[in-house]
């Protein structure tokens, strides 16, 4: 049974949702832009050869691409796959695949490289790409926020490394105290216990002048 679908949703101008441009190639080759209803009529006639370009950022673009006529539904899962592995598939008298893309320049930059998704029919060509300066910004915005949760992370450890490295000293001389053995120093000191906690602060004072030398080399 052949999936019945409605026409593609348009927006405020009148155009179909997340299309990029439309095209009718004559038989010589020449191209000519269609807009709003001479566009929605050249699909369902099907008499000329059309392409038809989406952009997957567009929220509208799923359910445009999905309420186009004369697609099976294995290609409209194609043109909305998120695979980015290139490839490519035969359904029927149409094919479809992924392939690798480049925004359009003298050198083309590796981190500017998309998904472009197609389908070719007898009469029809459609590609769905997000475009590179989408993916750029998403990538930077991406990379300052990792920066962010990285130095606020240092800072974290930076602290919980100094609290550990001056509780080291007070530790060890707690520790040493703390044994259950005689002739232990200061165990028969009338002023032994506040001896051992100067001995603690000392030895905490110590340590931070030492974190604080090796900090500045």
């Amino acid at each position: 049974m052949e999936t019945v679908r409605v026409s593609p949703p348009q927006n405020g101008d009148g155009e179909i949702e997340g299309l990029v441009w439309g095209c009718r190639f004559s038989e010589s080759g020449a191209a000519e832009l269609l807009h709003g209803d001479d566009l929605r009529e050249a699909i369902e006639k099907q008499e000329d050869w059309l392409w038809l370009n989406f952009d997957l950022a567009d929220e509208g673009t799923r359910t445009a691409i999905a309420s186009l006529p004369h697609l099976p539904p294995q290609a409209v899962a194609m043109l909305l796959s998120n695979d980015d592995r290139q490839n490519i598939y035969s359904f029927g008298p149409m094919i479809g695949g992924v392939v690798a893309d480049f925004e359009n320049s003298e050198q083309p930059d590796l981190r500017r490289m998309v998904r472009w998704n197609f389908v070719m029919a007898p009469h029809l060509f459609i590609s769905a790409r997000c475009q590179p300066g989408l993916i750029l910004r998403a990538h930077i915005l991406q990379e300052e926020l990792n920066a962010r949760e990285a130095e606020k992370t240092n800072k974290r450890l930076t602290v919980l490394s100094i609290v550990s490295a001056l509780l080291l000293p007070p530790t060890f001389i707690t520790g040493m105290f703390g044994m259950n053995v005689s002739a232990l120093p200061l165990q028969d000191t009338p002023h032994g216990f506040w001896f051992a906690c100067g001995l603690m602060v000392a030895s905490m004072a110590g340590m931070l002048v030492v974190l604080h030398r090796v900090r500045l080399n």
